[in-house]
């Protein structure tokens, strides 16, 4: 019975252990389907991510190359920190310019809004001033031209005078002339 009992014993182990194996060959093959499914997936939303965008493609292909190439990886990478810097430093001049020249500005319009009122006044009460002086402008002005009327008149007559006496000599000159013809015509 013990030999009975040995082989059904034996015979229940076998089958548990055969089952057991079958379970975890099973249990193994699903957890590596899932793991391909897993790393399907993965691929395939990595690969689209980087056909959307690129950049992180070219990220990765430099990250790559810095860890083949340390020495120059490290320089390049300070040289774009330093660059990365100016950059920023520029910009927040920038920025202060700017800022500065707002807060500048009202100050600026507020000074020549003063100036042109001065300068306003000071024009006004220079008329008010120069009234009596402007009569006396007008006075002048009216001087000067009498003076032009009265040259221009004399200027008239000496020319009236000049065209008489031309008319005079040139009705001497044709007497002349004549008296030179007659004889001519005497004398042939």
């Amino acid at each position: 019975m013990i030999i009975y009992f040995l082989n059904i014993t034996e015979g229940i182990w076998r089958k548990f252990r055969s089952s057991t194996n079958a379970m975890i060959e099973q249990s193994q093959q699903v957890g590596l389907l899932l793991q391909e499914s897993i790393n399907q997936a993965t691929n395939q939303s990595l690969e689209n991510f980087i056909q959307k965008y690129p950049l992180i493609s070219k990220l990765l292909q430099f990250l790559t190359w810095i860890s083949n190439h340390p020495l120059l990886g490290i320089l390049l990478i300070l040289f774009i920190l330093i660059l990365m810097t100016s950059l920023v430093r520029a910009f927040v001049r920038l920025i202060e310019s700017i800022s500065l020249s707002l807060l500048r500005s009202p100050l600026k319009w507020t000074w020549l809004l003063a100036q042109y009122i001065f300068k306003s006044i000071s024009i006004f009460f220079e008329q008010i001033i120069n009234k009596n002086s402007d009569k006396s402008l007008i006075q002048e002005a009216i001087l000067e031209s009498q003076n032009l009327e009265q040259t221009r008149q004399q200027r008239l007559i000496e020319i009236s005078q000049k065209l008489t006496r031309l008319q005079i000599e040139q009705g001497e000159l044709l007497e002349e002339a004549s008296k030179l013809l007659n004889q001519f015509k005497v004398d042939n």
